[in-house]
């Protein structure tokens, strides 16, 4: 289990930190479960589903404050860009999210982080998030292609990938409670368990690049 620390240190010696701002909770509360309102208003090219045709993301949404108040936890005054706000909705009994940096579809030099907010409690039962400390420090490793559709994220156009550099040992899993905020850097490897529950699994990010 990993431990959390205070201000930025875990950010910089883990690759990722959980966050507990209390104001975020009337925040989260803004952001509606019905995915299908949101799909319908949102581009065709932007809903991606599963064959089974339930939803599994809705991509290039404009999160507007939040992302300013997201970016504030890491920097106070720099500017930055957002990469892609978006929903991963992750069906009831469906699988694991593969291993990979964020940064395999970018591949950017610039500082840049996701957020991942999830709307209710997660853990390994419905899908919560699974790192390897420190494994930012090492730089973008070897992903391999897996599945056949070509996506377009964030500006870059490509099939779906994973690395396969560590064991599943080497990863620590991370529970939250609703209201609380996960950052990780773009080369911090991850993956998400499977959601084993009867309902999806919804939570709302953010990819911030600063300037």
């Amino acid at each position: 289990m990993f431990k959390q620390y205070s201000g930025l240190e875990t950010l910089q010696k883990d690759g990722f930190q959980v966050f507990q701002e209390p104001s975020f909770m009337d925040i989260i509360k803004m952001y509606p479960k019905d995915l299908e309102n949101i799909a319908k208003d949102s581009k065709d090219s932007d809903v991606f589903r599963t064959k089974l045709g339930d939803i599994k993301q809705i991509q290039n949404l404009n999160f507007g404050d939040l992302n300013q108040m997201l970016a504030q936890l890491i920097h106070k005054d720099k500017e930055f860009k957002v990469l892609n706000n978006q929903y991963f909705c992750k069906p009831p009994h469906y699988k694991e999210t593969s291993a990979h940096q964020d940064n395999a579809y970018f591949e950017s030099d610039s500082e840049v982080y996701t957020f991942w907010i999830p709307l209710q409690d997660v853990d390994v039962l419905n899908s919560c998030m699974f790192y390897v400390p420190g494994s930012h420090l090492k730089g973008l490793l070897e992903h391999k292609p897996i599945g056949t559709n070509v996506r377009v994220r964030t500006g870059t156009k490509g099939v779906s990938l994973y690395s396969d550099v560590y064991k599943n040992s080497d990863y620590v899993s991370v529970p939250m409670k609703v209201g609380q905020i996960l950052a990780h850097d773009k080369n911090c490897m991850h993956f998400s368990s499977p959601n084993l529950s009867d309902e999806y699994r919804l939570a709302i990010t953010a990819i911030i690049k600063f300037l």
